[in-house]
């Protein structure tokens, strides 16, 4: 019995064992299972990971228009692009809104009209995804499958991106994988999900260098213009120490007139040497950019002569250099000078909209004068710069010898001749309305013969004095004139209009209602509207600038360089607000014989001339014309009657041409 007992021990003991290993043996391929599943869900990870960071990257290229602006919907469609030709499991992605987008659409930070994003579901094999591309996007975003543990770490929440962006210099790429389980569909049948997210993030900077003459005309051509055959008519725009001269035409010659044959060019220089772009006095060549030319349109279509109408190496027409023929460039619109003042020059708008509602037999918080006297002179003459002085004489115009020492002044009526200097000024407007609202004059100011107008000069007189040119260093020696209505009109060729350190706003006889939906001036709403002939409400609006007699005119400037100053970008936007290098801004529209310049008399201007809808802005005269530090912006520009120009922009004192030059993986 004992060995009968001692078999049935035995055998019990080898089926123990025997359970034992096949226990062992299933926990072992169990363990073994969910360790591949997971392995393999990992490589997955990682591949869809490395997937993500480089669509980002090809989004952000996609977006790059190199002028500044970051298409968004080229950035989003761009990364979809990217992982359906190279995620091979994501190639049966559908193209939903990819399929029918702007491609130049932009994102404005708050406005969601503007964003753009794409939602997809695909399966490939036994596996399937989801995607989610979104240009803006903030990493605070759980809709992308919900939140991301890594957004609680200081290292992101510390870096979200520029706060007043609101996510638009982001793009984010979110990709969800479920795969079925191998093995350790022993324990489990539910499918595993990974999801990985990558983000990049778009820096745009002023990297070009900035356009003496940008050119806003989308389609027509002779948009630039210089004199004609034998005659001395020149256009020379001189380059920096680093900085080349540059000019830039955004017409893509389509237009009717557009052609090979006389007159019908793009650019017309009319003879050699006509319109020269300098280079930098280290080499690097002047520029001559159109859209036209980036659009394949041929060089005889461009330029009436590639030797009328070039750049080159040289540093002056004194020197020899390596002539540049016209290039190719992206349109740039008129945004770059509105993302700078825009903003700024609307509020300006907006407050003067109680300013021009002023009881005028009683105008609060001002010391009325009623068509002065010479008594009246020599006592406004002796006011502090603290006081504000409203002078009431509307009617046949007002003619003023002497100065005003106030620094606020108001003239209700149109300034007719008269010597008149206000070296303390800050603010001065002109409202050339009569009692009932009606236009005075169409003049808001009219010199005419041994007249002159001087706004912070020290001395008003045309054979003595200059506006400064050197940096104030002090962000309040500044002034602005504001025009309700009607031109800057210099008849006489002795005349002298000296507007020191100010910045000039025309509202066109469009004073809004002092709202931001409505601030007046006739100003565009968006950033880089197109130029119109209608642009205040459905007319031309009145507010433009002739004069043929001495202008001496420079703007606020209180920094040369205000990076090497040390500012800040929030304190380099408050002075720009404040109109730093702004000299003019009127959206009036305009031909040659409303935008004019020059004449007899000598021209001295600097700073930024924003007048987008002059069509030409006309220079004219045989006078001394130095536009050194001087950026016009306007539909097209013209030289005439024998002026020579001499231009040339401190890229620190005007409007640059920002480019994208900068973006790098953030997550």
């Amino acid at each position: 019995m004992r060995g009968a007992h001692g078999r049935v021990r035995r055998r019990t003991e080898r089926g123990a064992v025997a359970i034992i290993a096949a226990v062992a043996m299933t926990a072992l391929l169990i363990t073994g299972g969910i360790v591949l599943d997971f392995g393999l869900a990992r490589m997955d990870r990682t591949i869809n990971k490395s997937a993500a960071d480089e669509a980002v990257a090809a989004g952000l290229q996609a977006a790059n228009s190199g002028t500044g602006d970051v298409y968004n919907s080229s950035a989003v469609c761009g990364a979809y692009a990217f992982l359906k030709a190279n995620r091979p499991a994501l190639s049966g992605l559908p193209s939903d809104v990819c399929a029918s987008v702007d491609p130049n659409a932009t994102c404005t930070p708050g406005d969601s009209t503007t964003y753009q994003s794409y939602h997809a579901t695909t399966t490939s094999g036994s596996g399937r995804f989801e995607v989610w591309i979104k240009m803006p996007y903030s990493v605070s975003d759980t809709t992308t499958g919900g939140p991301f543990a890594d957004e609680s770490l200081a290292t992101s929440t510390s870096d979200p991106g520029e706060a007043t962006q609101l996510g638009c210099d982001q793009l984010g790429v979110v990709i969800k994988e479920w795969t079925q389980p191998g093995l350790g569909k022993i324990v489990s049948s539910d499918e595993i999900s990974t999801r990985v997210r990558s983000v990049a993030r778009v820096k745009v900077g002023n990297g070009d260098p900035a356009p003496a003459l940008l050119l806003l005309e989308r389609t027509q051509c002779g948009v630039l213009q210089v004199g004609s055959a034998g005659s001395s008519s020149r256009i020379k725009v001189y380059g920096e120490t680093t900085s080349p001269g540059t000019i830039h035409s955004d017409s893509n010659a389509t237009g009717s007139g557009c052609g090979s044959g006389s007159g019908s060019q793009l650019l017309q220089g009319k003879q050699a040497d006509g319109v020269v772009a300098y280079g930098s006095t280290i080499g690097t060549a002047g520029l001559v950019t159109t859209v036209a030319t980036q659009s394949g349109k041929a060089a005889n279509i461009v330029v009436d002569s590639t030797s009328n109408v070039y750049g080159t190496t040289a540093a002056s027409e004194l020197s020899t250099g390596t002539p540049a023929a016209v290039t190719g460039r992206k349109i740039v619109t008129r945004k770059p000078v509105d993302r700078r003042y825009l903003a700024g020059v609307s509020a300006v708008t907006q407050g003067a909209f109680s300013a021009w509602n002023l009881d005028h037999s009683a105008p609060t918080g001002f010391t009325r004068y009623a068509c002065p006297s010479a008594t009246d002179m020599t006592a406004m003459a002796a006011l502090a710069a603290t006081a504000k002085v409203y002078i009431d004489c509307p009617g046949s115009g007002i003619t003023l010898i002497g100065s005003i020492g106030a620094g606020t002044v108001y003239f209700h009526g149109f300034i007719k001749g008269g010597n008149l200097s206000m070296p303390n000024a800050t603010t001065v407007y002109v409202d050339d309305t009569g009692n009932t609202g009606a236009s005075d004059s169409s003049n808001a100011l009219s010199l005419t013969n041994n007249t002159s107008f001087c706004v912070r000069a020290a001395v008003c007189s045309t054979t003595s004095g200059q506006c400064p040119t050197t940096p104030t260093g002090s962000p309040t020696a500044k002034a602005r004139l504001l025009v309700r209505r009607g031109a800057l009109n210099g008849s006489g060729g002795s005349s002298l209009l000296r507007l020191c350190n100010t910045s000039v706003i025309m509202e066109g006889g469009d004073i809004g209602a002092g709202t931001a939906g409505s601030p007046g001036g006739c100003l565009p709403t968006t950033l880089g509207a197109a130029p119109t002939s209608t642009p205040c409400g459905g007319s031309t609006g009145d507010g433009s600038v002739n004069t043929s007699g001495s202008v001496d005119w420079t703007p606020p400037n209180a920094y040369g360089n205000m990076n090497a100053a040390g500012l800040s970008l929030t304190q380099q936007q408050t002075l720009w607000d404040g109109g730093e290098d702004l000299s003019l801004w009127t959206e009036t529209y305009g031909t040659s014989s409303t935008y004019q310049m020059a004449g007899g008399g000598a021209m001295r201007v600097a700073g930024v001339f924003m007048v987008p809808d002059a069509f030409p802005f006309n220079i004219t005269g045989g006078g001394a014309q130095d536009l050194t530090n001087a950026q016009y912006v306007v539909r097209s520009f013209s030289v005439a009657g024998g002026a020579t120009l001499t231009m040339k922009v401190d890229p620190n004192n005007v409007v640059g041409l920002p480019s994208l030059y900068d973006y790098r993986l953030v997550r």
